[in-house]
């Protein structure tokens, strides 16, 4: 769940991550520090060799280990706000900068409601999704190889029962995505039409309300929502099989270890000491948890990648073309000849009009409803582009101009 234009586009937010994974391995390794610390008294105390010096001594550096993974965690919760700051900047300014180069005529491509939420929600999905996910996906693969190296040094056969265990999770990941990937699509479908249907009869009301067509209205945004609450639960189900799936595995590979280590020690013929054996039982959450947190992040990965897809479809709309002229003359003339404009094949809104606006004349333009009097309007502010014949302001055509 890795986008390379997105990770371009956002590349100023890659240092912060890289930062970030940096800091929790170094947190790995004072915790790993910390065990071996903690081990070695153990080992001492059993033989009745640890004085009050070496006990004050090692008491002060599993403080400083502490310490030390203290400013760790607060760098990488630094680093990752920073992450996240840049993603919404960037991407915001982006959206922004797209709307004002579409023009008023953007609403022929995309509705107002998924430009809001695009901006709203679906950058903040992908400032979790680099603030969370990305760091959390490198280190998920550090981690438990630099445990792998540690562990491998008491026993071999350990090291490699739990490594094996530890990458089962992304597997488990990688098939609930290719089994929810349809489910996901359905989820989003349905989110954003039911902002855009919300957001359609809300601007619309005060028409329902005429016609007596607001109860209608009412009923059918209850049976969206009741859909849209639907396939909210079976994305919830889908999650929580998925986390207790993940857990089983993370939770089963950990005991595997340990008893896999227990059973080294007790055998009389391998070499591991009773040290060792706790080093292994107090790494081996260390050895699972990263790659479980990605887990419960995967969701995270899900909501990211939709988002940027939406993301970059209204970011690569093709753009109408117009000219830099602008207007100038405070005498302005509007002529319009032949002008058409339908919003889709099915029906014509305007046909053959003819109209001229004299300067500094007030023209009122009156019809019935539906007639097309607001089209008019919006088609002068430049709201809509597709029409047909010829609007000419000042004797140039109206595309010429900004």
């Amino acid at each position: 769940m890795i986008s390379m234009r997105l990770i371009r586009l956002l590349k100023g937010s890659g240092k912060h991550i890289l930062c970030g994974v940096l800091m929790q391995w170094v947190s790995l390794i004072m915790q790993i520090s910390i065990v071996f610390n903690i081990t070695d008294r153990i080992r001492m105390i059993t033989i009745n060799r640890l004085s009050k010096k070496e006990i004050i001594i090692d008491a002060l550096f599993i403080i400083g280990y502490i310490l030390v993974r203290a400013l760790c965690d607060y760098a990488y919760t630094t680093q990752n706000f920073s992450a996240g700051a840049n993603v919404k900047k960037v991407l915001r300014n982006l959206i922004y900068e797209k709307i004002l180069r579409l023009g008023p005529s953007y609403k022929e491509q995309i509705h107002t409601s998924e430009i809001v939420q695009m901006a709203g929600e679906g950058v903040e999905q992908l400032e979790v999704y680099f603030s969370k996910y990305l760091g959390q996906l490198l280190y998920s693969l550090i981690a438990p190889i630099t445990l792998f190296f540690v562990i491998m040094k008491i026993n071999i056969k350990v090291a490699t029962v739990m490594l094996i265990a530890v990458f089962l999770i992304p597997i488990v990941i990688m098939l609930v995505i290719t089994i929810s990937k349809k489910l996901l699509s359905r989820y989003f479908d349905i989110y954003y039409g039911l902002g855009d249907s919300f957001l359609e009869k809300l601007n619309g009301m005060t028409t329902l309300k005429i016609y007596q067509a607001d109860k209608k209205a009412a009923d059918d945004m209850d049976k969206e929502s009741e859909k849209f609450r639907k396939i909210t639960m079976k994305v919830l189900m889908m999650q929580l099989n998925s986390t207790l799936i993940m857990d089983f595995i993370a939770y089963g590979g950990a005991a595997a270890g340990i008893i896999s280590a227990l059973s080294q020690f007790y055998n009389a013929r391998s070499r591991i000491t009773m040290s060792d054996t706790f080093i292994v039982l107090f790494l081996a959450a260390e050895f699972f948890l990263p790659m479980r947190t990605l887990g419960s992040f995967f969701h995270i990965g899900m909501n990211g990648m939709k988002a940027s897809d939406r993301i970059f479809a209204f970011l690569d709309l093709p753009e109408q073309k117009r000219g830099n002229k602008e207007i100038t003359d405070n005498d302005v003339k509007i002529s319009l000849k032949n002008l058409s404009f339908s919003y889709d094949s099915s029906k014509t809104i305007l046909k053959g009009i003819n109209l001229t606006v004299e300067p500094k004349s007030f023209v009122s333009i009156v019809g019935v409803s539906g007639s097309g009097k607001s089209t008019i309007a919006n088609i002068l502010m430049g709201r809509h582009s597709n029409y047909g014949g010829s609007i000419k302001i000042n004797h140039d055509e109206h595309k010429t101009y900004k």
